[in-house]
């Protein structure tokens, strides 16, 4: 049972919404009824089990229960107790009172540039076009500067790839300047 926002009339939990909305039989209110599904699960369905081996995995909140899932989001491993599913995601505690996202992790694997290869690719095919280097290499210094400190992504990289980016395209650069510089 909980009570109408409007009128507190006590409503079923049983009631579901119907064509989207419910509506409260005293006030009319159009009501929409999203419940946990702990308050309607079976009691058994959420007992966690003790960790009773070594090889098992433990909860990140509760040390001696096993780990039966992990969080979406942040990837802490979950005993039955702590996993709060969240349409098809399951999140932690922690996450579902910061009200993370749980795609946002998923979503920043699949969207991260690794800038610096990328910036060492450009900067070896450009060397290949002669003359190019020339518009090319300040493009590939502006990217340099601007990622240099900001790249550092989910798993920490060496800043050697920026070095030899800016080596790459600082040769040619400087060399069809000193042509340039000495023809005139």
């Amino acid at each position: 049972m909980f009570p109408c926002p409007e009128c507190k009339t006590l409503l079923s939990i049983n009631e579901r919404n119907q064509d989207g909305f419910n509506i409260c039989p005293n006030c009319g209110e159009k009501l929409i009824l999203e419940l946990f599904s702990a308050l309607t699960a079976s009691q058994e369905a959420s007992v966690a089990k003790s960790v009773s081996a070594d090889d098992e995995s433990s909860c990140f909140y509760h040390t001696d229960k096993i780990a039966v899932q992990n969080c979406d989001h942040c990837g802490r491993f979950l005993c039955a107790l702590c996993i709060i599913p969240v349409k098809t995601y399951h999140l932690c505690p922690t996450c579902m009172a910061k009200g993370k996202d749980p795609t946002s992790t998923v979503t920043a694997l699949k969207s991260h540039a690794l800038h610096d290869s990328i910036l060492l690719l450009a900067a070896c095919v450009s060397v290949m076009f002669g003359p190019l280097t020339f518009v090319t290499s300040p493009i590939i210094f502006y990217y340099i500067f601007k990622y240099y400190r900001k790249d550092l992504g989910l798993v920490p990289r060496m800043k050697w790839r920026y070095w030899l980016a800016g080596i790459v395209s600082a040769i040619p650069f400087f060399a069809w300047a000193a042509m340039l510089i000495l023809k005139a």
